[in-house]
């Protein structure tokens, strides 16, 4: 079939880049309302991340660059990473099945020079129901997830204080830093209240460190260049993007809830 008569090959390309475009854009920045709200930075992150029709070439690859890299798009689509191939760790390991929850500073709250600082929680499901588990408790287990923390997105206050809770009968082996101990025990409740479990504060530890964790990391010479260090325990507030579940003998991950189109395939969205 011949093409229509003065069909535009940029103009048909673009239309395509920005249908998918904008929707991804208006999913990752689904607590924004209004398109053209310039009074807050993530509003105003949005708006320039957004296509328009008389944008040039130029203009759609630095929206399409904003959008993926800069405000970090493209690194929530990321695959799961073991450190090994997946199938080679389910080879040489067995475990019970896993449940991940991932946090992530916001890309507008981030200082300048420095990555997104994450934050991870994880549990394991012992209890007998969960040793074969089925599609729809892994359903119930997400519309749970999203009603704690992802509606709306809960916030962890990370900080540089060290605290663990080891419940190992309940699958909870947690290794969180904070700003507080008072911290520390919120985010403990919020978790354990995904399967109604009532803390038992003797299981939970404060690691007061007396090391200097300086704000502005010193600089070191590596390859020939004067290259800042990593940061140490920043502090930041990280909120809840996605939960996922590791199950024995399923090579991907099941995502469960999803904020922001944050993971595809999500069996809950948020």
């Amino acid at each position: 079939m011949p093409l229509p008569e003065g069909f535009s090959e940029w103009e048909h390309l673009q239309d395509q880049i920005i249908r998918i475009h904008n929707r991804q854009v208006r999913d990752y920045f689904s607590d924004i309302v209004e398109d053209n709200d310039l009074t807050t930075p993530r509003g105003s992150l949005r708006h320039a991340c957004l296509m328009k029709d008389e944008d040039t070439s130029v203009m759609t690859q630095l929206r399409l660059w904003l959008f993926e890299v800069t405000a970090g798009h493209a690194k929530s689509l990321q695959p799961d990473i073991y450190g090994l191939p997946v199938t080679t760790f389910q080879e040489r390991y067995t475990f019970a099945p896993q449940v991940q929850l991932y946090f992530l500073e916001p890309a507008t709250q981030t200082e300048n020079g420095y990555p997104q600082v994450e934050g991870e929680i994880s549990f394991r499901l012992t209890e007998p129901e969960y040793e074969n588990v089925t599609p729809t408790e892994a359903r119930n287990l997400a519309r749970r997830i999203k009603s704690v923390l992802a509606t709306p997105p809960f916030v962890w206050k990370k900080g540089r204080i060290l605290c663990t809770y080891k419940d190992e009968k309940k699958g909870y082996n947690f290794q969180i830093y904070v700003t507080s101990e008072t911290e520390a025990r919120r985010v403990i409740e919020q978790v354990l209240d995904i399967r109604t479990h009532t803390p038992e504060w003797d299981y939970l530890t404060v690691h007061e460190s007396r090391r200097n964790f300086p704000i502005v990391p010193p600089t070191k010479t590596i390859y020939g260049k004067s290259r800042r260090l990593p940061r140490q325990r920043p502090r930041a507030d990280v909120r809840f993007r996605y939960a996922a579940l590791h199950l024995h003998g399923v090579p991907n991950a099941i995502t469960l809830v999803s904020t922001g189109n944050s993971r595809r395939n999500a069996l809950e969205t948020a």
